[in-house]
């Protein structure tokens, strides 16, 4: 068991470096915050922890200069002008919401690019996968062992409740299946690099193996293409070495083997989950209605979209009475709430993260756009991209960052040894 943290907090992926000691409280405090808040196990004042840590955060980055990216300046000034401008109801509370976005982007992703800034992003977003890293695992046991942390709001009341083990409802630590489902895909990810390109030590097969069954447990199939899509390209890309290309097949090889035995048990949620939908006239069938939501609203406003964090309240689809709603695709709620002022600056800052690292060769980079990738395929089915009370777009927008700071790492040169300082 000793060897199993040791294993994940000595990740070679992460990268050592250095910081003053309020710096790593704060990046601990935030990374706990944000990942206790969605653990079913923990206390429901988790996110209220969440929050205070973001604020201090925020000062503390502050404090190190403000200087911002141009690009999401731009979005910042689309998206004010779009809640101040446009009559959206009040119910969606649009402008704490944008609040909330804004400062989530300014602590965790790349909006503001002082050293300080960078070097603190980079150490939340170690600390958030090195948690994720042991919770994900023990969700796979989980599994095994008949436990299951997953919790869900029921619309008649909006009370939490316990939830039975079903297809779709297995979120092991997790308080829901879509949580672990995305989280599982990116761990999995963070093994399968850290295998075949440092030492190729076992306990990474492992680690990977149990992060797969989680993200296929999850019955999630945004998640599982999130998860199967990256390492496929990892895997074929023509920049990957052969060594690198012969222990990424050892370890999807020996998960294969691994798995074969139940792998009935393994598929059935998400295959259960298929059928469902073609039941329901297509592939992608209990998605359909909201594309179709999103795509009514862009078109009935595709300058400047209907408002941000909101929908057509008489569009047809639903919300919760606190303004709370659930899009369905990232994208396309950027499309449908931003037009396309805000779609322009937003697909902006995602090509320009991807071109931080698209030509890199070192394994950090690749690592980084292997996320990169996968979160931006999990965000075309869930619709998470302005939800800056949520973890899911904290995890979007750090790893969105941390490809963009790629650059500013090289910079400020903090690539350029294994340990560096920064006062």
């Amino acid at each position: 068991m000793k060897n199993f943290f040791l294993d994940i907090f000595q990740n070679p992926l992460f990268q050592n470096i250095e910081a003053s000691s309020i710096g790593k409280v704060l990046a601990w405090l935030l990374a706990i915050g944000s990942v206790g808040a969605v653990c079913g196990f923990m206390p429901l004042w988790m996110q209220s922890v969440y929050f205070v840590a973001l604020a201090l955060s925020l000062g503390y980055v502050l404090i190190g200069g403000i200087h911002f990216n141009g690009k999401y300046l731009t979005l910042y000034i689309v998206l004010v002008l779009n809640v101040l401008i446009l009559p959206i109801d009040p119910v969606f509370n649009s402008k704490m919401r944008l609040l909330l976005f804004t400062v989530v982007t300014m602590v965790v992703s790349s909006a503001l690019v002082t050293k300080r800034a960078v070097v603190f992003r980079n150490m939340v977003f170690k600390n958030v996968l090195i948690l994720c890293s042991i919770l994900v695992p023990i969700s796979c046991l989980c599994r095994f062992l008949g436990l299951n942390y997953a919790r869900m709001v029921v619309s008649s009341d909006m009370n939490m409740q316990e939830q039975v083990t079903s297809t779709g409802l297995f979120g092991g630590l997790f308080q829901h299946s879509m949580m672990l489902g995305p989280i599982a895909a990116i761990i999995t990810i963070a093994f399968f690099f850290a295998y075949q390109s440092y030492g190729q030590k076992k306990i990474y097969i492992v680690l990977f193996i149990m992060s797969a069954l989680a993200c296929f447990f999850s019955a999630s199939r945004g998640a599982v293409l999130s998860l199967v899509v990256p390492i496929l390209f990892a895997l074929f890309s023509r920049k990957v070495d052969q060594s690198a290309k012969k222990s990424a097949k050892v370890i999807i090889l020996v998960a294969c083997l691994a798995i074969l035995p139940f792998a009935g048990s393994v598929f059935s949620g998400v295959v259960e989950k298929q059928q469902r939908n073609v039941e329901m006239g297509s592939t992608f069938g209990s998605r359909d209605d909201k594309f179709t939501f999103r795509w009514n609203e862009f078109l009935s406003s595709p300058i400047v979209g209907i408002g941000f964090a909101s929908i057509d309240p008489v569009g047809g689809d639903i919300y919760w009475p606190d303004g709370t709603i659930e899009p369905g695709s990232s994208h396309m709620a950027v499309l449908s709430m931003t037009g396309l002022f805000g779609a322009i600056c937003y697909f902006l800052i995602i090509l320009f993260a991807y071109n931080c690292v698209k030509n890199e060769d070192d394994t950090s980079a690749k690592f980084k756009k292997a996320l990169l990738i996968a979160m931006l395929l999990h965000a075309c089915w869930e619709g998470y991209v302005f939800s800056g009370g949520g973890f899911l777009c904290l995890l979007y927008w750090i790893i969105v960052g941390q490809a963009i700071d790629y650059k500013y790492l090289k910079k400020y040169r903090l690539l350029e040894e294994k340990v560096n300082s920064y006062e």
